[in-house]
Parts: structure tokens; sequence; C-alpha cells
């Protein structure tokens, strides 16, 4: 069964940049407050709907990115910039 891999995140809110390895079956996140957690699912989320605000773009930089490879080596991104959003896989 397909799983995802690794979340992969550039400028997004406030991760600069960071990689993140999932197992295959139940991950658990866990983390104090303001550290992160809610900002992950918001990156998974932006790449299933294709919503991606403004602001989640990190401040001082002009674009974020977020990339999401699965198991079986499909690979989702998407690129959001001041004035624009992209896809590409």
């Amino acid at each position: 069964m397909k799983h995802i891999k690794n979340l992969i995140l550039k400028n997004f809110q406030q991760w600069k940049s960071g990689t993140i390895t999932f197992s295959e079956g139940l991950n658990v996140i866990i983390g104090n407050t303001e550290s992160g957690k809610s900002t992950l699912f918001r990156a998974i989320n932006s790449i299933l709907t294709g919503k991606m605000p403004e602001d989640y773009i990190r401040k001082g930089t002009k674009d974020c990115e977020v990339k999401i490879e699965f198991s079986d080596g499909s690979i989702f991104r998407r690129i959001r910039g001041k004035n624009n959003i992209a896809d590409a896989n």
C-alpha cells in the first residue's frame, strides 16, 4: 500500500527548510506548543486540496514549497509565490 515517505518543506510558515520522514503504518507527531505540528498538516493539506494561501510563505522570503514523496516513487510538489501558485509533479 502506498504511503507518504517524505514531506519536504521550504520557507513554509515557520519552517525555513526541513524533511520529515514517515514510516509505513501509524506515525505520531508530538512536540511543544508552537513547534510546527499543525504546520505539517497544513502543508499536506495544501497538496491534497490545491489551496496554499499567500500567508503560508515564510516572512522575509518570496516563495514557499511543499513536496510529498510517496513510497511508490511518485512526487507531488506545490510552489507558492507572492502572486502565483504552481503545481509540479
